[in-house]
């Protein structure tokens, strides 16, 4: 089968939908925020559903690329099955200390997360002031940079490097933008980041008020500089 990498465009929105659903359940990340996301399935995915429609239609500060392959029948048929969103943190536009948190997280969250029935209104705000903090500690003094916040790969298709090409896609434009690549990764993501080449910069602890329950994640980045030459860096994916 052939493989392409590609911007996606608004007409790709229900295909990213279903991949992100599918794979999300198994992320960490996901759990930890939407522990109720199976019983109001409708609202979460309508809910995801909004949020990607904003990143595809913000295109100035969202970069979204998916993975396609074309079926070697007759009639060839194509089909997205993996997908990348980072968002854009050029330093000469933003201001890191409020857009970042603020914009990004929050749009990817929902504006109404407090009243979401298929999220935990104490994870999503402890989730998005970790983010605050992640990015205050340790990925500012990177500089200029793109932010990965979505690497999926449909459970069909994992396992055949779709998501690992995506992320390689996206760090070549990077490069070429002269941007560095960061993002928060959980334990199963920090092995294929860095594998990869990012370097971890830091642990964030996320942990509601009176809640029993944590969350892990650690702070890493790459720079396009930073692969040259490397054998092992051609790796990555969260979920494929």
């Amino acid at each position: 089968m052939a493989m392409e990498v590609r911007k996606a465009t608004v007409a790709d929105q229900q295909a990213i939908l279903n991949i992100v659903l599918a794979a999300a359940a198994s992320e960490s990340q996901w759990q930890y925020c939407f522990p109720q996301r199976t019983q109001h399935y409708d609202e979460h995915a309508a809910q995801t559903a909004a949020a990607l429609e904003r990143c595809l239609n913000d295109p100035d500060d969202w970069l979204v690329a998916v993975s396609e392959v074309t079926q070697p029948v007759v009639p060839k048929t194509k089909t997205i099955v993996s997908v990348g969103i980072w968002y854009i943190l050029d330093s000469g536009a933003k201001a890191y200390e409020d857009e970042y948190c603020d914009n990004a997280w929050k749009q990817l969250a929902g504006g109404g997360f407090s009243v979401r029935k298929d999220g935990h209104p104490a994870r999503l705000a402890a989730f998005i002031d970790g983010a605050a903090l992640g990015r205050d500690k340790f990925l500012n003094s990177a500089g200029p940079q793109m932010h990965l916040h979505v690497l999926a790969t449909h459970p069909r298709h994992q396992g055949k490097g779709y998501a690992k090409t995506v992320c390689e896609w996206g760090l070549e434009w990077a490069a070429s933008s002269k941007l560095v690549v960061s993002t928060l990764a959980s334990t199963k993501g920090y092995v294929f980041f860095s594998g990869l080449g990012f370097r971890d910069v830091g642990c964030v602890v996320i942990k509601a008020p009176g809640d029993g329950e944590e969350l892990m994640l650690k702070a890493m980045v790459v720079a396009g500089k930073e692969r040259t030459g490397s054998s092992i860096l051609r790796f990555l994916g969260l979920s494929g």
